[in-house]
């Protein structure tokens, strides 16, 4: 018995020390302040997909060794973060025998983004930062001199922002760093009160032809930073194949310029499968470097004039009347529409393969060098179009043998994937409102970016997130996680690739799930989402890069900081200028004297997320209903937040007016209240959904559902030619 006990407390330490060394941690707080502790199997699980090399709780000790042996023997760090060009204190691991030696000097390489290249000498600072015996083996760590290596940079003309590297020799032992040289701030635009794009204002509303619904809600934000939210998806048109596309959004964008605003922001666009059984939710895409080709208009790309073949396909009796029926339907029809739209698009990628002319050939040439994988992506979707798992394994074979492989499909992709990007171009600039774009948090498991990156995505483990008081046993969103270590030692190329991709087009990027920069709760296969463990990510050396492609690109980040928010997330937002997301209807307090909290200064603000009932929903208590469907409330609870909705209801109505006995003229006059409310805050920007400006009532996305709701695929009831537009 002592033996056992013995040998138990043994393992029980040696896990601890495990999960130090690869940053598990070992319990957290949910949402509602408990304290939980993830199983040792869960934590046993995650050390695994982490690579340690665990054989059971036997192994323990081994694993232990070997994480140290590998930590001890990197002589330096394969990142360091210089904030304004300033070099922190650099550490290096060195055999004990070479760091003690009072004859050893370190060769610094730094070379520069640009190519360029310095290198000097310095001493070592011999005061030890710490030491170590590892398999007999003897280390002392020690740092760089500071001041001498700040000397050294000023006279080769100091560190400018971007992504250097910096080599260490010391007697026979050599390491490499990416050195990320940052502004500390991301890039925020110049304070003041912006001019909205298009000259206009809310005040300009009144006289506006149809507009009676929605003058109130937007002279309301008279003087105020304030953007659209939709659903590209979602919008209709006279013009739609059944789905909206980037016609429709550039004329969301101008109609949201001429009513004053500044910002329009959507869901994600990123790539996605059509096939039978197809994931619609845009924050599991195929890829996070490449667009849907689903969003594109056919009819605005170069070629469509000139090529008969298509012109002749979309005019085609069938084609329109197809179209006709998709357009009626209330419900997105991906496949559908898509059956619809890629021959169309094949034929014109034909035409321009075949009978584009030098400068369109250049512009097609100069797309590819600055998109390096595109081929590998389009290879992966014609191989997808082909069958598969099996299509890509054919594709491989061909690759060997030196045979094309269904060449005119990778064409297509590739000519869809330029089209997008041009389009996307297009709609930015030229005094229209900006764009706000989402990164997604994850990836499709059997996707692009896991199959041509497969060790960066840890396998055996989802992402997710633990109890609140809407999931009572935490969600897990199936999606494979980042490695924390996997894209730092190669230097952050997928990380920084993802951020470009959307920076070209967007004024704001949005980082979904801001918390996944600090840590993240991976799910273990055959675990339940409750029995997640959190992992830990190098939160600082994330910002650098954030930073540096924000300023790059001059876009200005905001960060959804929902949910099981950790302290210390939203200090660090701050220092880097992240701004915060708050969300008005998650905010509210009944019976306080003030009917919200305090809107934190600078945040984006918004009524509600994509993931909630719009207001008039809200209202009428749709999101209880459908709580109690989905298992979230029983019967006693659902009538309990009935009646506190009831009174909250009762009070917005006393705050903001409107009759009782006239639901729509209620709700609009609550509406409006709301905004001016959020206008005389410290938002930085406030958003407005489309739906709440045309008093929708249904989300366009249940969490926690899958098929039995119609998820990802509402369209907006108004087409965009019937908003209210300036009077003649």
């Amino acid at each position: 018995m002592v033996a056992n006990k013995t040998h138990n407390e043994s393992s029980r330490s040696h896990l601890a020390r495990l999960t130090g060394l690869y940053e598990v941690q070992t319990s957290y707080r949910d949402a509602l302040g408990r304290r939980r502790e993830p199983s040792d199997e869960s934590l046993l699980k995650t050390l695994l997909a982490l690579g340690a090399h665990v054989n059971g709780p036997s192994g323990l000790a081994s694993a232990v060794r070997a994480r140290e042996a590998e930590l001890w023997g990197r002589m330096i760090e394969p990142v360091v973060v210089a904030w304004e060009g300033a070099l922190p204190d650099v550490v290096l691991r060195l055999p004990s025998g070479v760091g003690r030696s009072v004859d050893t000097v370190v060769r610094l390489t730094l070379t520069l983004e640009d190519g360029s290249s310095s290198q000097w000498d310095v001493p070592v600072d011999r005061t030890s930062v710490g030491e170590a015996e590892v398999d007999g083996r003897s280390f002392v760590a020690l740092s760089l001199p500071r001041g001498l290596v700040k000397r050294a940079l000023q006279r080769a003309g100091g560190l400018p922002t971007g992504y250097h590297r910096l080599r260490v020799e010391a007697r026979g032992s050599a390491g490499e760093a990416l050195v990320i040289s940052a502004p500390r701030r991301c890039w925020e635009p110049e304070t003041g009160a912006p001019e909205p794009a298009g000259g206009g204002s809310g005040a300009a509303l009144a006289g506006r032809k149809g507009g009676e619904a929605m003058d109130e809600p937007l002279r309301a934000l008279a003087g105020k930073q304030w953007g659209v939210f939709a659903p590209v998806y979602a919008l209709r048109s006279e013009r739609d194949w059944g789905a909206g596309d980037l016609a429709d959004l550039k004329a969301l964008v101008e109609w949201t310029g001429e009513q004053g605003g500044s910002l329009v922001a959507t869901l994600p666009l990123l790539a996605a499968s059509f096939g039978e059984g197809a994931d619609p939710s845009p924050y599991r895409p195929l890829t996070r470097l490449f667009w849907n080709e689903f969003f594109l208009a056919p009819e605005g790309v170069e070629e469509w004039k000139g090529c008969e073949p298509a012109r002749r396909l979309w005019n085609a009796t069938a084609t329109r009347r197809r179209r006709d029926v998709l357009r009626a339907e209330d419900l997105v029809d991906y496949p559908a529409v898509m059956a619809l739209k890629r021959p169309v698009m094949e034929e014109l990628a034909r035409c321009f393969f075949e009978q584009a002319g030098e400068a369109r050939r250049r512009g097609y040439e100069g797309y590819l060098r600055d998109n390096p994988f595109a081929r590998d992506y389009a290879a992966f979707r014609a191989a997808e179009d082909a069958g598969g798992a099996a299509g890509r394994a054919g594709q491989a074979a061909n690759q060997i043998t030196g045979r094309a492989w269904s060449l005119a499909a990778e064409q297509y992709h590739l000519y869809c994937q330029w089209q997008m990007d041009c389009q996307l171009a297009e709609l930015s600039g030229n005094g229209r409102p900006g764009l706000l774009f989402d990164l997604p948090l994850g990836v499709h498991p059997d996707g692009f970016d896991v199959e041509r990156w497969p060790g960066l995505f840890a396998t055996g483990v989802s992402t997710g997130a633990p109890p609140d008081m809407f999931f009572a046993n935490g969600q897990d969103w199936t999606t494979p996680p980042l490695h924390p270590q996997e894209d730092r030692r190669r230097g952050y190329p997928y990380f920084s690739a993802c951020l470009r991709n959307l920076m070209r087009h967007a004024s704001v990027l949005r980082i979904d799930h801001m918390m996944s920069f600090h840590r993240l709760f991976w799910i273990p296969a055959g675990t339940e989402p409750k029995d997640g463990v959190y992992v830990t990510y190098p939160a600082e050396e994330l910002y650098g890069v954030l930073s540096r492609e924000s300023h790059r690109h001059k876009t200005a980040v905001v960060g959804e900081d929902l949910g099981t928010v950790p302290s210390g997330v939203r200090a660090s937002m701050g220092r880097h200028a992240v701004a915060r997301t708050w969300i008005f209807l998650g905010s509210l307090r009944p019976r306080a004297k003030d009917i919200t909290a305090q809107v934190p200064s600078g945040a984006l603000v918004t009524l509600e997320t994509h993931d909630m009932v719009p207001l008039a929903g809200f209202l009428r208590g749709d999101d209880i209903e459908t709580r109690m469907e989905t298992g979230q409330l029983d019967p006693r609870g659902a009538r309990r937040e009935s009646a506190a909705r009831r009174r909250l209801v009762a009070r917005l109505t006393c705050l903001f007016g409107g009759p009782e006995d006239d639901p729509a003229r209620a709700a609009r006059a609550i509406l409006a209240g709301c905004l001016a409310y959020l206008a005389r805050g410290a938002a930085t920007i406030i958003l407005v959904n489309l739906e709440d400006l045309l008093l929708e009532r249904r989300p366009q996305n249940v969490p926690g559902t899958q098929s039995e709701r119609p998820n990802w695929r509402r369209k907006i009831t108004v087409s965009l030619e019937k908003l209210p537009r300036r009077a003649e």
